[in-house]
C-alpha cells in the first residue's frame, strides 16, 4: 500500500507494508525511526582482578534539527524503572541503564530495552557496554525495519578457545518462532542436541 505520508519528502524512504507495525510509513533513513528495541548480551569477565560492572549506556540523537522527547524503559523487567529524556536538535543524549538489565542466562528472559520518541519524530540510537570483554558498541535499528532472516558472523580469539561467541534475539510480537541454524561442527548451547533448533518468544522476550 501507499505510505501514510505519500509522497515521501526530504530524502525520506517508505518502509513497506510488511513492517511489524502494519501501515507503511516514511522514515528519514534506514537507521532512523521512532521506536527501537534492543538488548545487551551477557559479558563473561574471566579476570576477577579487573572485574567492573558499569552501567549500560544508550545514546540517542535527533535525526534532524529539532528537539525530541524520548522514553527509555525496560517494560517487562524490573531491573529498571525507565526514564524520560529531552534532546535538542543535533545534540547527543545518554541514558545510563543499570547493569542488571544485561542478559544473564541462556534461554528466554525479558531484558528488552525500548527507546521511544514520544512526539512521533525520528531519532537514531546506539548502545555501549564498557564492561571488560564486552562487545563494546552497536547501532540499533528501528523497529519499523525489523526483518525475518539474519546471518550472524561470530569471532573468538584463537588464544583462548574457551571464550564462546554469542548473539541475541529480541521478539517484537507474541508467539514469535525463530529457527536457529548453526554451522556444522559448532559447539551447541547447553541442552541443544541439533545444529538446527526452534525457539518461541513472547513480545519483548530476549534469548
Amino acid at each position: 500500500g501507499a505510505c501514510e505520508c505519500t509522497p515521501c519528502q526530504n530524502g525520506e524512504i517508505c518502509v513497506p507494508s510488511s513492517n511489524p507495525y502494519g501501515q507503511p510509513e516514511c522514515i528519514s533513513s534506514p537507521t532512523a525511526g521512532r521506536k527501537f528495541t534492543m538488548m545487551f548480551l551477557e559479558n563473561l569477565n574471566k579476570n576477577s582482578a579487573v572485574a567492573r560492572f558499569p552501567d549500560l549506556e544508550v545514546y540517542m540523537a535527533s535525526a534532524g534539527d529539532y528537539p525530541t522527547t524520548i522514553r527509555v524503559d525496560t517494560p517487562k523487567d524490573s531491573c529498571w524503572g525507565g526514564q524520560n529524556y529531552e534532546a535538542s536538535g543535533n545534540d547527543l543524549t545518554r541514558a545510563q541503564v543499570p547493569n542488571d538489565c544485561m542478559a544473564r542466562i541462556q534461554g528466554q528472559e525479558f531484558k528488552a530495552i525500548t527507546v521511544t520518541e514520544l512526539n512521533d519524530l525520528n531519532l537514531v540510537a546506539y548502545g555501549v557496554n564498557k564492561e571488560t570483554y564486552s562487545a563494546d558498541a552497536f547501532l540499533a535499528l528501528p523497529d519499523q525495519i525489523a526483518g525475518f532472516y539474519y546471518r550472524v558472523v561470530n569471532w573468538f580469539p584463537l588464544s583462548d578457545t574457551s571464550i564462546g561467541t554469542e548473539f541475541g534475539i529480541v521478539a517484537l510480537n507474541d508467539n514469535t518462532q525463530v529457527t536457529i541454524k548453526l554451522v556444522p561442527g559448532s559447539t551447541r548451547p547447553a541442552g541443544i542436541s541439533s545444529d538446527e533448533f526452534t525457539i518461541t518468544l513472547d513480545m519483548l522476550g530476549t534469548y
